[in-house]
C-alpha cells in the first residue's frame, strides 16, 4: 500500500465524523427555515421531521473525490463525472426539497444529466460501434439509450425507495461496502474508493436517520445517491472490474420493489410518479414491522442473500443471469404477497 493509499484510509474515520457533524448542523438549519415533513395520510411518520440531511452525504463525497482526485488515486473521467453529473443532480433535489418542483422539470434534468453522462462515458469504449456484456455483442447506439435510461430509472427508484427511517441509508451503506471490497478485491482502486466513501459518510448520516429519525434524506439526498451508483454501475462494467449485472443484484431489494410497484401501477392505469404508499416495504411497516426492523430485513437480505449471489456472478460471468433470476425471485414473491403497487 502506498503511502497516498493510507493517507486516505487514514481519512476516513475522520469523514465519517464529518459527515455526523455536517448532518447536525444540516437538522439545525432545516428546522429554522421550516424545511420540514408534515405527516400525511400517505406518511410512514407521525410527527414533522426536518428533510435534507443527505446534503452533508454530497459535501463529504465531493470534497474527498476532489482529494482523491489531487493524489491521482481516482481516474479523471470518474472522479469528475461524479463530481458535475451528480453536484447537478444534488442541486436539483435541493432544489425541490425546498420549492416543490414538479415532476417534469425534474424528469428533464435527469434525463440531460444522464445522456451527458453516458455520452461521455461511451467515447471510452471501442469504435466499433460495439459493446460487449454478458459475452454478447449488441449495438453502442442501443447500449447508450438502456444506460441513460438506467441511470434516470435509478436516480428515481432511489427517490421512490428513501420513505421510511433508515432504509435509503442503510441500503447504501450495506450495497457500497460490499461493492468497495468487491472492486479492491478485483484491482479497481479508483472505484473502490469511491464505493467506500459512498459507505463511509452513509454511517455517519445513518446514526441521525434511524428510527426516530430526526432528519430526513431529502431528494437532495436519495436522488444524488442513486446517480452515483448507477454511474458507478455503469463504470465498473466498462473497465471489465465489477460487472453491471453485479452490482444490479446487490441493488436488489430497491430495484425489485420500485419495478415491481411501478409495473403494478401501470397495469392499473395509475399515475405512477403521483407519490404514493404502496411499496412493498411500506406495506411491511403497515402490517406491524417496525422502520428499523424492515431496514434490518434490508441489511440481512443484502449481506446473507444477495451478496452470495453477486460474488458468484462476479466470478463466473457466463452465469450471471442465473444468478440474478435466484436473487431476484423470492424478492419478487415478497413483492406480489405484500401486494405491491396495489392501492391499499
Amino acid at each position: 500500500m502506498t503511502m497516498h493509499e493510507i493517507k486516505v484510509f487514514i481519512i476516513f474515520i475522520p469523514l465519517c465524523i464529518c459527515s455526523y457533524l455536517l448532518t447536525l448542523l444540516l437538522r439545525k438549519y432545516s428546522i429554522h427555515f421550516g424545511l420540514q415533513d408534515i405527516p400525511n395520510n400517505r406518511s410512514s411518520h407521525q410527527i414533522p421531521v426536518p428533510r435534507g440531511g443527505g446534503l452533508s452525504i454530497v459535501i463529504c463525497v465531493s470534497i474527498s473525490i476532489a482529494l482523491l482526485l489531487k493524489l491521482q488515486l481516482m481516474p479523471d473521467y470518474l472522479g469528475y463525472l461524479l463530481l458535475t453529473g451528480g453536484t447537478l443532480i444534488a442541486l436539483l433535489g435541493f432544489a425541490d426539497d425546498h420549492m416543490a418542483l414538479s415532476a417534469k422539470i425534474r424528469l428533464f434534468v435527469h434525463l440531460i444529466t444522464a445522456i451527458g453522462v453516458v455520452l461521455i462515458l461511451s467515447s471510452k469504449l471501442s469504435s466499433d460501434f460495439q459493446v460487449e456484456v454478458l459475452h454478447l455483442k449488441i449495438p453502442l447506439a442501443l447500449a447508450v439509450v438502456f444506460a441513460t435510461l438506467y441511470m434516470v430509472w435509478m436516480i428515481n427508484l432511489y427517490n421512490f425507495m428513501d420513505g421510511i427511517d433508515g432504509i435509503a441509508s442503510s441500503q447504501c451503506a450495506s450495497v457500497a461496502g460490499v461493492l468497495a471490497v468487491f472492486s479492491f478485491i478485483s484491482g479497481s482502486t479508483g472505484l473502490g474508493l469511491a464505493y467506500a466513501l459512498l459507505f463511509v459518510t452513509s454511517l455517519g448520516f445513518i446514526v441521525l436517520n434511524w428510527q426516530p429519525a430526526k432528519i430526513f434524506m431529502g431528494d437532495v439526498g436519495s436522488g444524488y445517491l442513486g446517480f452515483c451508483f448507477a454511474l458507478l454501475c455503469l463504470w465498473g462494467e466498462i473497465t471489465g472490474r465489477i460487472f453491471w449485472i453485479t452490482s444490479t443484484i446487490l441493488m436488489g431489494v430497491f430495484m425489485v420493489d420500485a419495478t415491481y410497484t411501478l409495473c403494478q401501477r401501470a397495469f392499473r392505469k395509475q399515475r405512477i410518479f403521483r407519490a404514493h404508499c404502496d411499496h412493498a416495504y411500506q406495506k411491511a411497516v403497515r402490517l406491524g414491522w417496525s422502520h428499523s426492523q424492515v431496514s434490518k430485513a434490508v441489511i440481512l437480505i443484502n449481506f446473507l442473500w444477495l451478496t452470495p449471489f453477486a460474488w458468484i456472478s462476479l466470478c463466473y460471468p457466463s452465469y450471471s443471469l442465473v444468478m440474478l433470476g435466484i436473487a431476484y425471485l423470492p424478492l419478487v414473491i415478497i413483492a406480489w404477497r405484500l401486494r405491491a403497487g396495489v392501492p391499499s
